[in-house]
């Protein structure tokens, strides 16, 4: 009777199949070779070539064992938002205390160090082995870098959501601050335009938007585009 009950109907049942958009995150999580979205061969992650760092030495101070080990514990994460979050703890970033130039937006608002952890010890290497180490791209490390400047440290794979399609959403914290920074000013309005627009109010002559968005970066070490702090003010 039990081996009846577990199947009386004898239909057997297919097992669900998994989407290829989920096959193709996990198998390039992994590391594994893979088929991506446009039909083009992906090789399997490996260590990449010698950084040559004349500074760090970095691969003459990590073996080669040590660098099969650390690409092999990468790979078994097979998470992307584990692996991201096993990079940020490799990262760290330091701020200057001030800026010696008038346009400091033209400058990097932040410097970072990265480490390797071979064991119990973390080892300093340059960008380029840091990436080529764990086999991965220096723009995913800068996704990352981005991540730390605006204090998110538990970053999420928005892949295939409808959010991760919206051009380079601001979050909310950002742009609050953005807006108490512009309605800090004092502002005055123009006897000219109260009929046709009473609640304009206008900012003195001296005073640009570049000029206030050049004090927001020296006041908060944010990394904050100019056309989103002008949208915020226009809006």
């Amino acid at each position: 009777m039990a081996e009846n009950s577990e199947n009386t109907t004898g239909i057997k049942r297919k097992q669900p199949k998994m989407k290829k958009e989920t096959v193709i995150k996990l198998k390039k999580a992994q590391g594994k070779e893979h088929i991506n979205h446009r039909n083009n061969l992906i090789k399997k992650r490996v260590v990449g070539p010698d950084c040559r760092c004349k500074v760090l030495k970095c691969y003459t101070k990590i073996s080669s064992q040590d660098r099969e080990n650390i690409i092999l514990h990468f790979n078994k994460l097979g998470n992307k938002n584990d692996q991201d979050a096993y990079l940020m703890s490799l990262i760290s970033s330091s701020y200057p205390k001030r800026h010696t130039t008038e346009a400091p937006q033209k400058y990097r608002m932040a410097s970072y160090s990265f480490k390797i952890r071979v064991g119990v010890n973390e080892i300093p290497v340059c960008l380029t082995a840091f990436c080529n180490i764990h086999g991965v791209t220096k723009g995913r490390v800068r996704r990352l870098q981005h991540l730390i400047s605006i204090n998110i440290l538990t970053p999420k794979d928005m892949r295939g959501s409808h959010k991760s399609n919206r051009y380079k959403k601001t979050p909310e914290e950002v742009l609050n601050l953005v807006r108490n920074h512009i309605e800090s000013f004092k502002t005055m309005q123009s006897h000219y335009s109260l009929r046709q627009d009473p609640n304009c109010r206008y900012l003195p002559e001296n005073l640009t938007v570049l000029k206030m968005f050049n004090m927001f970066l020296n006041s908060y070490q944010i990394r904050v585009t100019y056309m989103v702090y002008w949208l915020v003010f226009k809006n």
